[in-house]
């Protein structure tokens, strides 16, 4: 069997997400149009007059429930541990948790990856370091103007380092099992999630893996706003706010920003036929959740912050990504948008999907209800199609109104007989990519 035949199976997925831990309760408040958009703290006011006045935070991450001792806590980022709690899930579901825990030897250690996309790793600790770094100066001088922040940050965490080091993700995860292969970090902004995915994939169809855990996270939440501050500074965000529960509107003609979300974590197993099969006659409980057939990637080198309003890159991206697989535009049924609810963004992408899709495949856009999770979102959003997949129905648009395009842009959930389906992210910097998953 040549490289190029080789095939790559999902069989586990895990997600902490705005809606809490696990893939189901994803699904089941995606399928059940669940808002948890809320205004920012007040408190955050006292310190910056912002446009956008809504966000979407993490539920409170309580890592004690899944066995993390106190070292634990001081070791890792929450986007370490967010991840971390993905893994354990997508393993459990792929029947692996055992197997890897005992480090027996029956899945080798070096054929085995950990792939990893994150936009900006753990600057929630590099925040609370500097906060408090400020915070001793000003004690020891006559200056009132600093104020008391992260309050609970008792003394500077001697971990800073290793808790903020992008890389930390995928190195705790490959340090947790045992994992001697490639273990990679991608940061690729908004596309960080996508680019990981898509790489792990190559490298299992390449023959180089057989398996490999993947995915993206990102934690943006601080007590006094300052990530939010930055997204807000230069524009990005809806300042919609009336009624809250629908200040983000991908794909409207209202539309006027993204929605700011605290981010989370996406996580999918992967592993070619061949691995599968192997571990299905050792009784493993393991079965193909979908098929990658495709992954892409592009660059616009148009703006660091700005789509290229010709689409050319978008358009060579999908093009790219059909010619792998080996498919027409026709047999693409659904596609899983960046859809980020910006007014630059989705022209663009509508008028590149239009000009290949034409009016009949079904688009949505899961930022609209979850938020922008930027390094996690291509790693949500791929976890979201699979279900799509598996259930065979979308979830619905978000407080769609007045659609900007032709084609199908569904406003509640939308059964389809679905084949072959996209996801695609494009991010900040210019970096595109995209991802074709096959129905098993």
């Amino acid at each position: 069997m040549t490289s190029s035949h080789v095939q790559v199976f999902a069989t586990g997925l895990g997600a902490y997400t705005v809606y809490g831990a696990g893939v189901d309760c994803l699904w089941q408040n995606l399928l059940a149009q669940t808002s948890v958009i809320q205004p920012i703290p007040t408190h955050w006011t006292d310190r910056h007059r912002y446009v956008s006045q809504v966000y979407v935070p993490l539920p409170p991450l309580n890592p004690t429930q899944w066995g993390y001792k106190k070292m634990d806590l001081l070791q890792y980022d929450p986007v370490t541990l967010m991840a971390m709690i993905g893994v354990a899930e997508a393993l459990q579901q792929a029947g692996l948790s055992e197997r890897l825990s005992a480090k027996d030897g029956s899945i080798h250690p070096h054929r085995i990856g950990v792939f990893m996309g994150t936009g900006i790793g753990g600057v929630t600790t590099t925040l609370a370091n500097a906060y408090h770094h400020f915070k001793e100066k000003s004690s020891q001088s006559s200056s009132t103007n600093i104020p008391l922040l992260f309050p609970h940050v008792t003394e500077a965490n001697r971990l800073t380092v290793p808790r903020q080091m992008p890389n930390a993700i995928a190195a705790a995860i490959a340090i947790r099992y045992g994992i001697h292969g490639p273990v990679k970090t991608y940061c690729q902004a908004c596309a960080s999630g996508t680019v990981a995915l898509g790489e792990a994939y190559r490298a299992l169809r390449n023959g180089q893996l057989d398996m490999a855990i993947v995915g993206g996270a990102e934690m943006l939440g601080d007590d006094v706003g300052a990530c939010f501050r930055a997204f807000d500074r230069m524009g990005a965000l809806t300042s919609a706010a009336n009624p809250i529960d629908q200040s983000c509107k991908p794909f409207d003609q209202q539309r006027d920003g993204f929605l700011f979300s605290e981010g989370g974590a996406g996580i999918l197993l992967l592993e070619t036929a061949d691995c599968l099969q192997q571990r299905q006659q050792w009784g493993d409980s393991v079965k193909p959740l979908a098929e990658i057939v495709a992954y892409a990637e592009s660059f616009d080198a148009y703006h660091l912050v700005i789509p290229d309003p010709s689409g050319r890159e978008l358009i060579h991206l999908i093009q790219q990504g059909l010619t792998e697989a080996g498919l027409t535009a026709q047999a693409i049924q659904y596609i899983n948008a960046h859809g980020t609810g910006t007014e630059k963004n989705d022209a663009v992408e509508s008028q590149v999907i239009t000009q290949l899709f034409g009016d009949k495949v079904v688009v949505n856009s899961t930022k609209g209800w979850m938020g922008h999770a930027i390094g996690a979102s291509g790693a949500i959003e791929a976890i979201v199609t699979i279900q799509s997949l598996l259930d065979q129905q979308v979830h619905g648009n978000a407080h769609l109104q007045q659609p900007i395009a032709p084609f199908i842009l569904p406003t509640q959930n939308y059964s389809l007989t679905c084949r072959h389906a996209i996801s695609q992210s494009f991010a900040f910097g210019g970096h595109n990519a995209l991802l074709i998953f096959k129905a098993s």
